[in-house]
């Protein structure tokens, strides 16, 4: 896709009718990433820039970055955004991994080699897991890029790597890996043996109940702290549910795992799963 290349926009409010809407982007290459934030603003990654929007995908400026050292003979293969902490991003390049903690404005370089595939943790905004499909391997982090694990070639049994994605756990994390040569095949990798320092996962003090839940999900803290906020998510990172209250009615939301988002008043923020049946 050359310059001018579109991405579509579609409204399934009316099943019966859906007539994607065609959105010219900027730049040369094709698009990887997008982000949409709360207020509306689209972020995408093309060739080795990024690009943004306020009006919906009528006009677009490149981002205002720093940090983000790439030349026009690079490439931007993902970008993503925490669902913890909304602030840091992650992209993946052809000359590595850059991480952002103010919402994509300054970036630092946190890996050098070439890393297709990259994602953030559900549950922590500083567990990464990333993919190299041209020289396989994996990359993993615990500390949000300041030390790694990479699991080499070697490994993986030299596979030829066609995609990856992960599935992210208590104590560790899967890698579910399509090959060409062996199917489907996973490898894991515990927490504990990533970075340098131990890395754990946040004490959780808030509780849900009943998990799984089918009407009302009950929130409460296990230090007697204020719940200011919680926020119910799908595993995609579409936000369904923002209340202030304690007892939250689930019962409109579709069967399926949810994430669970609550924030005290004295700022802590505390992530888990919901099983809604």
């Amino acid at each position: 896709m050359g310059e001018g290349s579109s991405l579509y926009k579609i409204d399934l409010s009316n099943p019966e009718e859906i007539n994607p809407e065609e959105i010219i982007t900027p730049g040369d290459g094709i698009v990887t990433g997008i982000l949409i934030d709360q207020t509306g603003k689209i972020t995408i990654a093309k060739g080795a820039g990024l690009y943004t929007s306020t009006d919906a995908g009528q006009n677009w400026a490149v981002a205002t970055t720093t940090g983000l050292t790439l030349g026009s003979a690079d490439s931007i293969w993902d970008l993503t955004r925490s669902k913890v902490n909304t602030n840091n991003l992650i992209l993946s390049s052809n000359v590595g991994i850059f991480t952002s903690t103010d919402g994509g404005t300054s970036w630092t370089q946190k890996l050098t080699q070439e890393v297709q595939k990259v994602s953030y943790s559900p549950y922590s905004a500083a567990i990464i897991a990333g993919a190299s499909y041209n020289i396989p391997g994996l990359v993993f982090s615990a500390d949000n890029g300041v030390n790694w694990k990479t699991i080499t070639a070697e490994e993986l049994n030299n596979v030829s790597i066609a995609g990856v994605d992960f599935i992210f756990g208590d104590t560790s994390v899967t890698a579910y890996i399509a090959t060409a040569d062996l199917g489907v095949m996973s490898y894991v990798v515990d927490y504990d043996v990533l970075g340098t320092d131990n890395p754990q996962l946040p004490k959780n003090n808030i509780a849900i109940y009943p998990n799984p839940a089918s009407s009302v999900l009950n929130i409460t803290a296990s230090d007697n702290s204020e719940i200011k906020n919680t926020v119910i998510y799908t595993l995609e990172g579409q936000k369904v549910i923002e209340t202030a209250a304690t007892s939250i009615n689930v019962s409109a939301l579709s069967n399926g795992i949810y994430i669970v988002k609550s924030t005290t008043a004295n700022g802590g923020f505390y992530t888990q799963k919901l099983i809604k049946q």
